[in-house]
C-alpha cells in the first residue's frame, strides 16, 4: 500500500469515461447499448479512493475520524445534490400534472433521505422500466447505494482494522480476506438477485466497490505490466458498452468484464505509463472534474424535455450539452467553493449540523411541492378531468381476458338481440363506452374480450414482451376457438378487431388475416379499427393552459405515421370479401386537426389511450357496423 495518497490525475480520467458512457447510453447511441456499465466504473472508483483515504487515516494517526470523514462526504456531494433537486422540484412544478409533480416529491424526499433505490423500485419497477426516462430523478439511485456504502464501510473498516491489528497479527493479510470474502458474498447475491434488486440496492452492488476497495492493498505495480493491465481493461470496458445490453439480467455474472476492465485502470502503479498519460492528459482529466455535475444534470434535464417533446437524437444532444455548462457552473461556483472551505469553514461537527439543516430545508421544499400539487383543480378543468381519468382509468375500461365472460364485459342492450364481439388490447378497451352507446339503441349489445398488450396479431417471440407473449397467444386462441359458443350464447353477429397494431413485430399481418379469415368462415362480418391520433408528449399541459389547437396534431401527420399498418389492414380487408375497415379519426380529428380537447371535453387519459368522454365521441361513427335485428 502507497505510504501517502496523493492525487492521481488518471483518476479523473477514469470518470470521464464513466460519465461519457452514461450519458452516451441515455442519448441512446446505438453502438452503446451497454453505456449503464459506466456506474459500475464509478463504483470501483468510489471503493477505491474512500478505503485509500481510510486506510491511509487509519495508519497515520490510529484511528479513523468519522466525524470528518462524513462531513468531507457532505462537502463533496451534497451542494451541487441540493442544487439540482430544488432547481428540478422548482421547473417540475411549471411543466409536470399533478400526479407527476407528486411523484417528483416524493422521489426527492428518497434522495434526500439516501433511499432512492429503495423508491425507484417500489414505485417504477427498476431502472429499465418502460416509462423511466420520464422519471427526473431516476439517476439518484447511484448516489444512495454509495451513500449507504458510506455509512456502513469506514464503521466496517475500523472495526476490521482493530481486529486484524490485535495481538500482531498480519492485520492486512486478514483485512484483505475479510474484504475478499465480504466482496464474493455480494457478488453471489448479485447473481442470484440478478434484475432490479441486485441492480439497484447496495447487496448485489457492494462487490463492485469491494472490488475498487481491494486495489487499495495492491502493492504499486510495475510501470510495464501496469500498461498492459490498463490497455486490457480498457478493452474489457469498451466491449462491456458495446456488447452488453438492458436485456440482460443485470449485474450477474456480465458486470465482472467493467469491474475488471474498471480494476485494470485504477490499479496503482510505480510511476505513470502510456494509458495513465492519456487519461491524465488535460481534456480527459477537465472532463472528469466535471463528472459529478454533469451526471446530477443530464438526466433530469433530458427526463423534463421528454415531458414536452419526443426523443429526438439532435436535440437530446443539445441538451446534454446544456447541462454540462450547467456542471461547469456548478464546479467553479457550487463544488469546489465547498469542498475548499471557501463559502464557509467549520469544524466536522458544524458541517454536519449544516449538511443536516440543508438536507431539512429541502426535504421541505419538495413536502411543499407535494402540498401544493395535491390541492384540488377547479371543477371541470382540463387537469381535472385529467387526474379524474388517470385515476379511474383501470376502472373505466377494465380487461376481459378471464376464460368465461363475465357479467361485467357485456354491454349495452338485453337479451335477445344481436352482439358484436370487441376483441384486442387496451386499445380495443377503451372503445368500449363507444360502442355499448352505438348498440344500445339498435337493441343491440357488446361483449368484451380483451387482454392488456395482446392485439389479435399476437406477438413475435417471448423476447419482444417478456413471458406476456405465450399468454397472450393462448387467450387469442382460447378467443377463436370459442366463437362458435360466442355466437350460440351472445348470438354474436358481427367482430371488431381493435389494437396497437405493429407494436409486435412483422408477423401480425399474417396472423391478424387468418383470424379474419377464419371468423368470415364462421359466417361473421369482421371489421378491423384503425388506431387513433398519437398525442405530442405535453398535449395535456399543452390544452390545459393554452388551447387544444396549439397542441393538436395534423390528420396528415397522423395518416402518415400510420400508412404501414393501416396499408395492412386495408389489404386484409381487400383479400377477404365481408371484411371492413373502421377509423376513429373521423371523430378525433375534427377539420383535419387531432385535438385531444373537444367541447371542453378532454379525449385521452394518456397520449394513446382514451377518456371516457373520448370514447364515448366514437359512438356516431359506430353506428354503421352494429348488428341490426
Amino acid at each position: 500500500m502507497p505510504s501517502a495518497l496523493s492525487y492521481r490525475p488518471d483518476i479523473d480520467g477514469c470518470r470521464a469515461i464513466a460519465i461519457l458512457l452514461v450519458v452516451g447510453y441515455h442519448l441512446g447511441l446505438p453502438w452503446l447499448p451497454g453505456g449503464f456499465v459506466g456506474v459500475d466504473v464509478f463504483f470501483v472508483i468510489s471503493g477505491y479512493l474512500i478505503t485509500s483515504l481510510l486506510l491511509a487515516e487509519q495508519r497515520d494517526t490510529g484511528r479513523i475520524d468519522f466525524a470528518a470523514f462524513y462531513a468531507r462526504r457532505a462537502r463533496r456531494l451534497l451542494p451541487a445534490l441540493l442544487t439540482m433537486i430544488a432547481v428540478v422540484l422548482v421547473i417540475g412544478a411549471v411543466l409536470l400534472l399533478p400526479d407527476q409533480q407528486r411523484q417528483l416529491a416524493w422521489s426527492a424526499l428518497a434522495a434526500l433521505l439516501f433511499s432512492a433505490n429503495f423508491y425507484l423500485i417500489q414505485v417504477h419497477q427498476g431502472y429499465f422500466a418502460e416509462q423511466s426516462y420520464l422519471v427526473p430523478l431516476l439517476h439518484l439511485w447511484t448516489l444512495s447505494v454509495e451513500e449507504q456504502f458510506y455509512l456502513l464501510w469506514p464503521v466496517a473498516l475500523a472495526i476490521l482494522a482493530a481486529v486484524a491489528g490485535r495481538g500482531g497479527r498480519p492485520s492486512q493479510r486478514l483485512m484483505v480476506s475479510v474484504v475478499a470474502a465480504a466482496a464474493l458474498a455480494s457478488f453471489a447475491i448479485g447473481v442470484a438477485w440478478a434484475g432490479s434488486l441486485a441492480f439497484l440496492l447496495l447487496p448485489g452492488r457492494a462487490w463492485q466497490l469491494g472490488a475498487g476497495a481491494l486495489l487499495a492493498f495492491v502493492p504499486a505495480l510495475p510501470p510495464r505490466g501496469a500498461t498492459a493491465v490498463r490497455l486490457a481493461g480498457l478493452a474489457a470496458i469498451a466491449a462491456a458498452a458495446m456488447v452488453l445490453g438492458d436485456s440482460l439480467p443485470y449485474p450477474s455474472y456480465y458486470a465482472l468484464l467493467p469491474v475488471a476492465g474498471a480494476a485494470g485502470l485504477v490499479v496503482p502503479s510505480r510511476q505513470a505509463g502510456l494509458v495513465q498519460r492519456w487519461l491524465g492528459a488535460r481534456p480527459a482529466v477537465g472532463l472528469g472534474k466535471l463528472s459529478y455535475g454533469w451526471y446530477l444534470w443530464h438526466w433530469p434535464l433530458l427526463s423534463l424535455a421528454h415531458q414536452v417533446w419526443e426523443v429526438d437524437f439532435a436535440r437530446d444532444a443539445a441538451i446534454a450539452l446544456v447541462a454540462l455548462l450547467a456542471a461547469a457552473l456548478s464546479y467553479r461556483w457550487i463544488e469546489r467553493p465547498f469542498r475548499e472551505r471557501r463559502y464557509w469553514s467549520a469544524t466536522p461537527r458544524k458541517a454536519l449540523t449544516a449538511a443536516a439543516a440543508a438536507l431539512a430545508a429541502c426535504g421541505l421544499l419538495a413536502a411543499g411541492s407535494w402540498a401544493v400539487a395535491g390541492i384540488p383543480p377547479a371543477p371541470g378543468s382540463i387537469t381535472a378531468q385529467y387526474l379524474a381519468a388517470h385515476g379511474g382509468a383501470a376502472r373505466d375500461f377494465a380487461f376481459c381476458d378471464a376464460p368465461e365472460v363475465k357479467a361485467r364485459c357485456v354491454r349495452g342492450a338485453a337479451m335477445p338481440g344481436p352482439g358484436i364481439l370487441l376483441w384486442g388490447d387496451s386499445h380495443a378497451a377503451h372503445i368500449a363506452l363507444g360502442l355499448e352507446r352505438a348498440a344500445r339503441p339498435a337493441g343491440a349489445h357488446v361483449v368484451i374480450r380483451t387482454m392488456g398488450a395482446c392485439n389479435a396479431g399476437g406477438h413475435d417471440t417471448e423476447a419482444q414482451v417478456g413471458p406476456t407473449a405465450g399468454a397472450c397467444a393462448a387467450f387469442n386462441a382460447s378467443v377463436l376457438s370459442g366463437i362458435a359458443a360466442l355466437k350460440r350464447t351472445w348470438a354474436i353477429r358481427t367482430v371488431l378487431l381493435a389494437g396497437d397494431w405493429g407494436m409486435d413485430g412483422r408477423g401480425w399481418e399474417a396472423r391478424l388475416a387468418r383470424i379474419a379469415a377464419n371468423l368470415r368462415a364462421a359466417g361473421l362480418d369482421v371489421v378491423l379499427a384503425q388506431d387513433l391520433p398519437l398525442q405530442p408528449p405535453s398535449y395535456l399541459t399543452c390544452a390545459a393552459r393554452r388551447s387544444p389547437r396549439e397542441c393538436a396534431v395534423s390528420r396528415a401527420a397522423v395518416d402518415a405515421r400510420l400508412a404501414a399498418n393501416d396499408a395492412v389492414l386495408r389489404r386484409i380487408a381487400a383479400a377477404n370479401p365481408g371484411v371492413t375497415v373502421w377509423t376513429p379519426r373521423d371523430a378525433l380529428c375534427p377539420e383535419l386537426w387531432c385535438v385531444a380537447v373537444i367541447g371542453g371535453r378532454l379525449l385521452f387519459r394518456n397520449r394513446s389511450h382514451l377518456t371516457l368522454d373520448g370514447s364515448a365521441l366514437l359512438a356516431p361513427t359506430l353506428v354503421p357496423i352494429i348488428p341490426r335485428r
